[in-house]
């Protein structure tokens, strides 16, 4: 990735740096974290990172064993530049430090968004304060321009050296030339290149996962389709928050299964409407605006599904940054459209995004693709997928086990207490916890829909 990134002029920038492994109260909360766990498990990512070149490093909102990232020079200068060697620079998240003084000190080089408030809100014709509703998981927007004029008084005071002020300047420069900003002849990158889009199909492709077929995949292309559920409407694009994109171009599951049957395809998709928000709408009540199916709903899906040779049942949970999810059930009656649908017709396939889910009718169902964030291709790689096109490549990152065969977590390990939150299970994370505590977990092989061609197969003697 940071290879890819920087041979096309782009700065890589790996984030968040460290220990941000959970949204809630993130922003002021201390992760408790021993050493070992921080060398073993959240450190050798952004090791890798460094190792192939990054020309920058993103902290993270959190604490980590008192200090604010954005302030810890054993973490940022110890370790991440004298230790590994790194020579690009340290940028704060946005509105993500603390202190001017502190944060200068202890290795950051780049504050974000780097202008007072007043200025910010001049610069996007905002007329109030800049706030997120006060939501635990927001940082505070009026700590902002920090390293503006604040900075320079410090420099003045001598509270910051000047040649920490050096530092961070040819840093940060020495980047810009990397990339060739400095360069006569630089010009801008080519957006929405026919290629781009060929590569976001392998991708969504490459990416998927498809956890169970009973033989319904792939689709003949006469199979006549129920494309069922609100989200089969939506092109995938990645969960609320900083990371919100406007592609070009975007393709529904619905759009993409049209596009690609010669069967008749019947789209119900008043269902269980699950109503998007941004970085800088959210508050606590997210998780409430998703909307139930009535019955009426309910009973034209299931009608739908059972006039169909097949049904595609387009599921997803409601994810953000800056927001846990409260439980591995699929938001609104998601579950139980699928439950009706798989009632009528053998033939049905959930398509699921985001992460994982509980999956109460796993065995109800002819197959279960997991497309993740697919983006702007999602409905025409669906399809692809569905009809046998092109195979889902992608394995398993992570090992999903049934909920109980996880520990219930105190309230000191999650979501923390007195705005601290204790890593008591240290490197006993993942396959690891299931190794220590001698389980194992039921284990899914990812599998294929098209048939693998083989030819010449011969047994040595």
């Amino acid at each position: 990735m940071v290879e890819g990134l920087h041979s096309e002029n782009v700065i890589a920038t790996p984030k968040h740096y460290v220990a941000n492994n959970q949204e809630t109260n993130r922003a002021i909360v201390s992760a408790e974290v021993s050493t070992r766990a921080l060398r073993e498990l959240y450190l050798p990512g952004f090791r890798v990172a460094v190792d192939a070149g990054t020309g920058s490093v993103m902290t993270s909102y959190n604490r980590v064993n008192g200090t604010h990232m954005s302030e810890h020079h054993h973490l940022l200068t110890e370790i991440l530049k004298d230790e590994w060697g790194f020579d690009g620079y340290v940028v704060s998240d946005w509105f993500g430090t603390e202190n001017t003084v502190e944060a200068a000190v202890g290795g950051l080089d780049l504050e974000m968004p780097g202008i007072s408030q007043e200025e910010l809100r001049s610069a996007f014709g905002i007329e109030d304060s800049l706030d997120f509703e006060d939501h635990d998981g927001m940082p505070d927007a009026t700590k902002t321009g920090l390293f503006a004029e604040p900075l320079g008084e410090a420099i003045e005071r001598s509270d910051v050296p000047k040649k920490r002020l050096d530092n961070m300047v040819a840093r940060i420069l020495t980047q810009m030339n990397r990339i060739g900003l400095f360069d006569d002849d630089s010009r801008d990158g080519e957006l929405d290149a026919p290629e781009h889009r060929t590569l976001a199909d392998s991708i969504a492709c490459r990416g998927s996962v498809l956890h169970a077929n009973d033989g319904t995949l792939p689709l003949d292309t006469n199979t006549d389709v129920a494309v069922l559920g609100s989200s089969a409407t939506t092109a995938m694009l990645g969960g609320g928050g900083s990371s919100e994109i406007t592609p070009f171009e975007q393709t529904a599951t619905a759009d993409g299964i049209r596009d690609r049957a010669d069967g008749a395809v019947s789209v119900e998709k008043s269902i269980l409407e699950i109503e998007e928000f941004s970085f800088f709408d959210v508050s606590n009540e997210s998780d409430d605006r998703i909307d139930d199916a009535d019955e009426t709903d309910l009973e034209a899906a299931t009608k739908a599904a059972a006039n169909a040779d097949a049904a595609v049942v387009v599921v997803r949970d409601s994810v953000s940054e800056a927001i846990d999810r409260k439980s591995l059930r699929l938001p609104g009656d998601q579950d139980e459209l699928v439950e009706r649908v798989a009632a009528v017709n053998d033939c049905t396939v959930v398509v699921q995004s985001s992460g994982p889910i509980d999956l109460t009718w796993r065995d109800d169902v002819a197959a279960i693709l997991e497309t993740w964030y697919p983006g702007q291709a999602d409905g025409g790689a669906v399809a692809a997928m569905l009809y046998g096109d092109a195979d889902t490549a992608g394995r398993l990152p992570v090992t999903f086990a049934p909920e109980n065969d996880f520990p219930t977590a105190e309230e000191r390990t999650f979501p923390g207490g007195g705005d601290v939150v204790h890593y008591d299970e240290g490197i006993f994370v993942g396959y690891r916890h299931f190794d220590a505590v001698n389980l194992e977990p039921t284990y899914t092989p990812s599998v294929t829909a098209s048939p693998m061609p083989t030819s010449n197969i011969a047994m040595p003697e």
